[in-house]
């Protein structure tokens, strides 16, 4: 998913930072994406080294993008993980916690204000999509156990879990952004690709392997990039912009209730403030 949005966005002009945790693959992506894209101004897509699971390097990942860029036009958290069996990260981090949650809550807020200033005038805005999953729907933020370590951990369980997380943050940072009154227009969405046939599910094992068996007959990402209309670059005209909205390209994927549940929001909403700060 992630390569095929840089390459949409390469061919309409954009300059990418594009974070990856290894260097000799990233820079394969780099290499053939700007050898197709051909800028007459540059190279149009920029490595920068990240390793999604540990806090320090995405701050580290962050101060070089707001070095290199006086202007941030669209942020796409497209990353993700699963794992067969429990891991921990160097931060003491559940992996899947980690990866799939904090580390695009973590960015987005570091390069916030980047965002702002690029869309302070009426005629720029700038966007923040989160790439989610239709799991949400079955996840449940485990408050007194968010590691997973005593209420039991599976694939499905923790990925759900931080899915649905980032899903509330998006309607946080949504709300956030709509009350500040501020003269910026910055927009945060979530979107629900639909099926993939991509190396989310290459580290299954058991039973959810059987499962993830059908993945071959997914979708391809182009498939499911092409039409929604959040990786064109300008913004087109004829997408409607909203906040905090769960965009899906599957019909029958319905947004838990939980999303739309202020209370619950507003709880998870200082937890996560006292968890990260």
């Amino acid at each position: 998913m992630g390569k095929t949005a840089v390459e949409k966005l390469a061919k309409l002009g954009a300059r990418i930072m594009l974070l990856g945790r290894s260097k000799e693959k990233t820079m394969a992506v780099v290499k053939e994406i700007n050898e197709m894209a051909q800028h007459t101004d540059g190279d149009a897509v920029h490595y920068v080294p990240c390793d999604l699971a540990c806090q320090k390097s995405i701050r580290t990942a962050a101060s070089i993008i707001l070095e290199k860029c006086s202007r941030i036009d669209l942020l796409i958290n497209c990353a993700g993980m699963n794992s067969g069996i429990r891991k921990v990260t160097e931060d003491g981090l559940e992996m899947s916690w980690a990866v799939n949650h904090l580390a695009p809550f973590l960015l987005s807020n570091l390069l916030l204000d980047r965002l702002k200033e690029s869309s302070s005038s009426m005629a720029s805005s700038a966007r923040i999509v989160n790439l989610s999953s239709a799991s949400e729907k079955y996840g449940h933020i485990h408050f007194e156990d968010i590691q997973l370590e005593k209420s039991g951990w599976s694939t499905i369980k923790s990925y759900s879990q931080a899915k649905l997380a980032m899903n509330m943050c998006t309607r946080k940072m949504a709300k956030e952004l709509l009350s500040s009154g501020s003269t910026h227009n910055v927009f945060v969405n979530a979107l629900n690709p639909g099926f993939i046939n991509s190396n989310l599910l290459r580290d299954l094992s058991g039973w959810e392997m059987i499962v993830g068996v059908p993945s071959c007959y997914f979708s391809a990402p182009r498939q499911r990039w092409e039409p929604t209309g959040f990786c064109e670059w300008p913004y087109p005209t004829n997408i409607p912009m909203s906040l905090g909205n769960l965009c899906t390209k599957m019909p029958f994927a319905i947004p838990t209730r939980k999303l739309w549940m202020m209370n619950l929001l507003r709880k998870f909403g200082r937890y996560q403030s006292r968890k990260l700060d």
